[in-house]
Formats: C-alpha cells, sequence, structure tokens
C-alpha cells in the first residue's frame, strides 16, 4: 500500500458557538491532511508532536484504521489547544492556555522515515519546513508543500517558500496566501509564474470555488463537490493529503485534484476528523472524485502563450 507520511501539526480544538463552548476535538494539519490521504487509499504515516494532554482514545482510533504512528513523539507540556469562535461573523482562532508553542511541537527531522512513498509537509513555520524538506531529500522522499500566513505570528517570504517549493513534488497553497504573498489579477498567471520558479505543479484551492492548478502543460479547474458544508476546518489540509498520495498513486494532475475536492468534501460535513473514517468513506469519497472529476475544465491557454 502506498505510504504518505503527513508531516504538521496536531491540536486539541474548542468550538464556541454564541454562549457554548464545545470541544475538545482533535485536529491539526497533519491529522486533516493524513484522514485526506487515508480516504484515497493510502496508509498514513502521522509525523507530529503532541503534549502530555493529548487523549490516547484518538490515537487507538488511527491505529486501528491503519495509521503509522511509529513517527510520532510525545513531550511533556501541554498540545496545541485551539479555539475556533464561530459567535463572531468571520471564525476567529485563538489559543488557550496552557497552549504548546512551535519551538517545542513542529516535528524534528530524525522522525521523518525512508519508507514513505510521498510525504506532505503541511503548514508550519518556515524555518521548520526548511529543515524538514532538507531531511526528506536526503532520506529520497518526494514531497507536497503547503504554506500559511498568520501575520505576526507565522509570515514567511516569497523567496523562502519559492526555494521550499522548488524542492517539492507540488505546491499547494490557497488563494488567501497567495493574495497575500503574490497578489495578481489574473490566478492562472499567477499560477503560470509560480511554476516558471518552481518548475514544479502549483495548485491553488479556492473554497467553495473549487481549486485551480498547473503543470507546465495545461491548467485545468476543478469545482468543489456540491455536498453539506457543516465546518470546514481541515478542507484545505485533507485536500493537501489526498493530492499527494494520489500523485503517489499514479494520478495525473486533474485526477488528483479531483480526488483532494472529494476528500475534502467529506470532511466538511461534520466536525472534527474522526467522522470521515467512518465505514463507506473511501467508497464514497471514490464516487466524488468520479462526479467531480467530469466536471473539470481546462482553462483557456492564451495565458500560457503570453
Amino acid at each position: 500500500m502506498t505510504s504518505v507520511g503527513c508531516v504538521g501539526g496536531l491540536t486539541l480544538d474548542w468550538v464556541r458557538r454564541g454562549a457554548t463552548t464545545t470541544g475538545p476535538t482533535v485536529g491539526g494539519n497533519a491529522l486533516y491532511s493524513a484522514v485526506g490521504a487515508w480516504m484515497v487509499g493510502a496508509q498514513p504515516a502521522v509525523c507530529a508532536v503532541i503534549g502530555a494532554d493529548f487523549p490516547d482514545s484518538i490515537l487507538d482510533v488511527l491505529e486501528q484504521a491503519g495509521f503509522d504512528l511509529n513517527p510520532l513523539r510525545r513531550v511533556d507540556g501541554p498540545s496545541f489547544r485551539v479555539l475556533l469562535d464561530d459567535s463572531v461573523p468571520r471564525r476567529a482562532v485563538s489559543y488557550l492556555e496552557p497552549c504548546g508553542h512551535n519551538d517545542t511541537l513542529d516535528p524534528w527531522p530524525h522522525q521523518v522515515r525512508s519508507g514513505w512513498d510521498i510525504a506532505h509537509l503541511a503548514a508550519i513555520p518556515p524555518e521548520s519546513q526548511r529543515r524538514l524538506a532538507a531531511a526528506l531529500t536526503a532520506v529520497g522522499v518526494p514531497y507536497t508543500l503547503d504554506t500559511i500566513v498568520i501575520p505576526g505570528e507565522i509570515e514567511p517570504a516569497a523567496d523562502e517558500l519559492i526555494e521550499l517549493a522548488s524542492g517539492s513534488r507540488a505546491f499547494l497553497p490557497s488563494t488567501d496566501e497567495l493574495d497575500a504573498l503574490w497578489p495578481a489579477d489574473d490566478p492562472v498567471e499567477r499560477l503560470t509564474a509560480l511554476y516558471q520558479q518552481t518548475r514544479h505543479p502549483v495548485v491553488a484551492t479556492c473554497g467553495a470555488l473549487g481549486s485551480i492548478g498547473f503543470d507546465g502543460a495545461r491548467a485545468v479547474r476543478v469545482p468543489a463537490y456540491d455536498g453539506l458544508v457543516v465546518d470546514t476546518t481541515g478542507a484545505g489540509d485533507a485536500y493537501s493529503g489526498a493530492f499527494a498520495a494520489s500523485s503517489a498513486l499514479g494520478a495525473d494532475l486533474a485526477e488528483a485534484m479531483a480526488w483532494a475536492a472529494a476528500a475534502a468534501s467529506v470532511i466538511i460535513e461534520s466536525h472534527g476528523a474522526e467522522h470521515a473514517l467512518e465505514p463507506g468513506r473511501r467508497r464514497s469519497v471514490r464516487q466524488r472524485a468520479e462526479q467531480v472529476r467530469t466536471a473539470t475544465t481546462e482553462v483557456d491557454t492564451h495565458v500560457l502563450e503570453r
């Protein structure tokens, strides 16, 4: 079975709606990307660091589903503890004390494994990504790359991301991150410009508008699956994990994007990630991917001739 290393963070999440706060549920980009990889038929390996407060119960669920937890490490102190506040018009994300920090909870190079067919390097601070990318390259594991921009907290520079993406199998930012780092009016022109700098596929996730990607030969738009939306937390990470797994399984750009869109559509149907491991989810993702694939379109290639 294709093995996908999902390298990033795990979190304990609380959700506030009105005067009510519920939780914790378990989240984090390493978990959501691992669930995305699992939904398309791969075996995910969770490469992250957790605190002493992280519940063993979720680890048991993941092991029973076939996840490889050998790269996981536990340290003294708290895990990332995140408050997702839906009591305001636009969800606000903050941290609850006591809360762990990236300096102790980002994964380290010795945690990566040479036996992975591919890895997804999730959105963590670029200095950690740089160490991990070097470790993956040293053991011959290709990787896909995500990023995040949090003003005042995680602010990657455009040039360091280009360097990281140049060593990747594919760069998978969101349009919000692209807008912050590479403002442009035409999304396809922006993707082609990034491809020219990295020489690897670039795929931008666009939320409810789907995703758009360019691999040097063609640009394609893949719609989002039209289904139930309850909580969009983790959708982009599930997309990335599914894309990495699909690519390793031999899918071309459009096919990998369709599988990724299908996996993301399952994640947003409920809160947290565990529900996506229920029986029948892989079959549902396959059906949705086929449906999304038929609605995929190629972008007018005139923009590629300039």
